[in-house]
């Protein structure tokens, strides 16, 4: 304290332009070295009370620098906290950071009087150039600065960065909404644009093709690989899938041997084609669809759960039906749970304001017990990707499921829209049922938080959609 006291006449000194030449004077006398110690030493520094660091430095190409970091600083010294790009341009971080909690550092602080818990904070800022350092300065009231390299990381898998990122949001935080339109959203989004090499696939065939199949079923695999002998034993029970071909997508590591095992032993009880294509790496419900549908034959697509199971035969005719009528785009089928009450029957869009008032997806009727079967087919906002029939053609053309959504959230209706805009229809038809267990794979995640803001942020990327935007 006394040296900042004794040291404020020259600090005051070095701020008047009229003093310049006799400073430069100065600082010739001195020498180079001895004058950049000096310059140093009379600095105006930041409060003692005001602390600051950033965890993570996350550099999103061509779009932008995530920041993760906290602050404390009680007496409210803080004026400005910007990032330097290298060519000079200076982005605030302060004008658009989110506070959050960080019980970490208030524990770290025990003593640090405060009012405000929301000492940690994130921020995506829109600032490109950055190489593999990045500067950061404060600035308090009084002109007092402070700055420090930091060195950048570019993410490398989509899903565990969401998961850095992501734990430092509260679902119950006010500025939610924000968080995901200014932040979360755009900087996950703009990962999941850049596209990793296509991974290693094993294409396996057991038994005899279909010739010139009408239609394929895509089944994705992720965790649970059993479901090959519960669907098959109801495949090969109904005659009107004798020109049909089976693929299932395993894309799940882990499963890929027994999958493979199983699909072996399921074409020799049942005497029914299975084709099996297994990716070495996860690639969410979109990825795996779209790679299975690079190796579809059938002149219609119908992606299929693994967890849907028929409730009688012929139900794929019905469902293909209303695609006879080209103004049809996508047709969806009537599914129930196992206690025979509905499940889906089609998907309405409504404003939900606890998540900003951003649309979801609803399900009209969802649990009361399902009507008798009318063969009614009714238009509708969209249709789940758990039973969804379309032209294969027509999907190609529309580049199939966008695979930037993560995990598996709105791509369905995300489709549905594309085919709006091209003037097709979605349909569902309530004479075709199914069964369908709902997200078995998914309860087998550690960490169903994660999950449901990894939907929030789809929903917000869905909106984006739903708005006129996609790139």
């Amino acid at each position: 304290m006394l040296r900042s006291l004794l040291l404020a006449p020259a600090r005051w000194l070095t701020t008047k332009p009229w003093a310049r030449p006799f400073i430069d004077r100065v600082k010739v006398a001195m020498g180079t070295e001895r004058a950049a110690d000096w310059a140093k030493t009379l600095r105006p520094r930041l409060p003692v009370s005001l602390r600051w660091h950033l965890d993570a430095v996350h550099t999103v190409p061509g779009e932008g620098v995530f920041f993760i970091g906290w602050m404390l600083d009680p007496e409210q010294a803080l004026a400005a906290f910007d990032v330097v790009g290298d060519d000079g341009s200076v982005h605030s971080i302060s004008e658009r950071w989110v506070r959050c909690e960080r019980a970490d550092v208030l524990a770290a602080y025990p003593s640090e009087s405060r009012t405000d818990v929301l000492v940690g904070f994130i921020a995506f800022v829109p600032v490109t150039r950055v190489g593999t350092k990045v500067a950061v300065r404060a600035t308090a009231r009084g002109g007092a600065t402070e700055l420090r390299d930091f060195s950048t990381v570019v993410p490398t898998s989509v899903l565990e960065w969401s998961k850095v990122v992501l734990s430092h949001v509260s679902m119950k935080h006010p500025d939610l909404a924000r968080i995901i339109a200014l932040h979360v959203g755009p900087a996950l989004r703009a990962l999941a644009k850049r596209r990793e090499a296509p991974p290693e696939v094993v294409v396996k065939t057991f038994g005899t093709p279909v010739a010139s199949p009408e239609a394929t079923l895509l089944i994705p695999l992720y965790g649970r690989f059993d479901f090959i002998r519960y669907q098959m034993a109801l495949f090969a029970d109904d005659p009107s899938l004798r020109n049909v071909e089976i693929v299932y997508v395993v894309d799940d590591p882990r499963i890929i041997a027994p999958s493979m095992d199983l699909a072996l032993h399921s074409y020799e009880f049942f005497r029914v084609p299975i084709t099996v294509v297994a990716s070495e790496r996860n690639l969410g419900f979109a990825g795996a669809n779209n790679l299975g549908a690079r190796h579809a034959r059938g002149t219609h697509l119908v992606l299929l759960n693994s967890d849907v199971m028929p409730g009688e035969n012929g139900w794929l005719p019905k469902l293909l039906a209303p695609l006879a009528d080209v103004s049809v785009g996508v047709v969806g089928a009537r599914l129930l749970y196992e206690d025979g009450t509905v499940q889906h029957a089609g998907m309405k869009l409504e404003a939900y304001e606890p998540w900003g008032g951003m649309p979801i997806l609803v399900h009209p009727g969802k649990g009361l017990p399902a009507s008798a079967p009318t063969g009614r087919v009714a238009e509708m906002d969209a249709v789940t990707g758990a039973c969804m029939a379309m032209r294969r053609d027509e999907y190609t053309a529309l580049g199939g499921l966008d695979e930037t959504y993560i995990l598996g959230d709105f791509e369905d209706s995300d489709l549905c829209v594309r085919f709006r805009r091209r003037g097709k229809t979605t349909v569902m038809v309530d004479d075709v049922t199914l069964f369908h267990l709902e997200r078995q794979s998914q309860w087998l995640m550690p960490d169903l938080e994660w999950r449901h803001k990894i939907s929030l942020v789809n929903c917000w990327q869905h909106a984006q959609v739903l708005k006129g935007g996609r790139s």
